[in-house]
């Protein structure tokens, strides 16, 4: 009978606390030994904190209000002169530990022997239940506080990387417009050259006749000669700088292919990383709403 009525108290005291609020902290009671001797136990346990600032904040709790002296023996943590009202009208100890599990930093909290009587005062058990709850709600906001933080980071680096992936698809398209406004421009000079090589090759020709129809005329033939080399000299000049048009249209021809392939890799990237930014902006959301419900 003495077991099923500690039992039932057990299920009640873990309703009780459950429906503070909306959040996985829940404080149970459960035996557990302690000092040598077997008490019951206040246990909860606080998804995402970190264990030594869990600590470091417990025992700062603990001893708030309290003039007695904090000690740790073996990981197991005491606190004399604990000051609460709503669990004793007079300072009380609790002895405690705090470890690292897969689900979270859990907590064992113990009373002692003169509060935590053989049959427990349901009154003032889920008063310690709420002392301890309530520190362990505390910590969890600290927690999924942290991770909103984190994840607004990450979304802002995410942001960064997007803005960065855009800056790069603009240089890109610059590239390829300046590089069509260059080709433009050799192709009007390439087609101004080759109507002054069509008259060149007219000139050449009637300097051709010039050249035979002075032939004996020394001077006037030498000279003859010396004019039509330097329209020859001429119209190799133009064709040559056509030859050096045509390698750099083709050159920035190369390069806008390159910038076209760049540009849809950078598109499709730039679609995954906003379709990233807007799940990691549902987590934040998530987030928030988890805190809210603390």
């Amino acid at each position: 009978m003495k077991i099923i009525k500690q039992i039932l108290f057990t299920a009640a005291a873990i309703f009780s606390v459950a429906v503070f609020a909306q959040n996985p902290i829940v404080v149970s009671v459960s035996p557990a030994p302690v000092s040598m001797d077997t008490q019951h136990s206040f246990v909860v346990i606080i998804p995402g904190a970190e264990l030594k600032e869990t600590k470091k904040n417990w025992l700062q709790y603990l001893a708030k209000g309290s003039e007695g002296d904090a000690s740790e023996t073996n990981g197991n943590n005491l606190q004399i002169g604990v000051v609460n009202g709503n669990v004793s009208a007079t300072p009380f100890n609790v002895s405690s530990r705090i470890i690292e599990t897969n689900e979270g930093v859990r907590l064992n909290a113990w009373l002692d022997p003169n509060i935590a009587a053989t049959t427990p005062n349901s009154g003032r058990h889920l008063a310690m239940q709420k002392y301890v709850y309530d520190f362990a709600v505390q910590e969890y906001r600290v927690a999924v506080a942290k991770d909103i933080k984190e994840a607004e980071n990450k979304l802002e680096e995410l942001e960064k990387q997007l803005a960065a992936m855009i800056k790069n698809e603009e240089k890109l398209i610059k590239s390829v417009n300046t590089n069509d406004r260059a080709n433009s421009r050799s192709d009007d000079a390439m087609l101004a050259n080759n109507n002054d090589i069509k008259s060149s090759s007219e000139k050449i020709s009637d300097q051709k006749d010039m050249v035979n129809y002075t032939a004996a005329d020394a001077n006037a033939n030498k000279g003859a000669k010396k004019t039509l080399e330097e329209m020859k000299d001429d119209k190799k000049d133009l064709q040559n700088d056509n030859e050096k048009r045509e390698k750099r249209i083709e050159k920035r021809n190369k390069e806008n292919r390159a910038s076209d392939r760049s540009t849809e890799l950078s598109q499709e990237a730039q679609r995954a990383k906003t379709s990233e930014i807007e799940q990691q902006k549902a987590v934040i959301v998530a987030l928030k709403a988890k805190f809210d419900k603390i």
